[in-house]
């Protein structure tokens, strides 16, 4: 015997629907009885899952806004600064340890890190700070993560 009125055992429904009445158990209160809540829940989720959704009907009222103004306004926009690299930049990576402490000192920079590459980092960005006027500050915030 074969029976037509029960759904075939899909194990996703089945999360979900389990899902569903977990969130309902934990949002309700004893007041209510949560079991009623669920199945009537999960029937409803059934009689809906063959409708769709109608799309909301929009008209544009200002034309001359989305065709030009709105391409000017992003026009405008703040744009991302592009770092240029300079012919006559420092190679960091190929300094002398007397060269690379000089111009550590030159910047000002008082570190006593003994790891080899984060001394490097820490010059570039000194490096770049001064170059494009930016204080300590943002050296600080960009070395928090490298360091502590």
């Amino acid at each position: 015997m074969e029976a037509s009125g029960v759904k075939r055992f899909t194990g996703q429904g089945i999360e979900k629907t389990n899902d569903v009445l977990r969130r309902i158990y934990h949002l309700k209160s004893n007041k209510h009885d949560v079991c009623k809540d669920g199945l009537l829940t999960v029937k409803r989720m059934d009689d809906l899952q063959d409708r769709e959704r109608r799309p909301r009907s929009y008209t544009r009222k200002n034309e001359r806004y989305w065709n030009e103004e709105i391409k000017e306004d992003r026009r405008k926009g703040k744009r991302l600064s592009v770092i240029s690299k300079e012919t006559n930049q420092l190679d960091v990576d190929n300094l002398t340890d007397e060269q690379f402490g000089d111009k550590l000192k030159q910047l000002k920079c008082k570190s006593r890190i003994k790891c080899p590459k984060k001394p490097s980092q820490l010059l570039k960005d000194r490096i770049y700070a001064e170059e494009n006027s930016i204080g300590d500050i943002s050296i600080v915030l960009t070395h928090i993560n490298d360091f502590g």
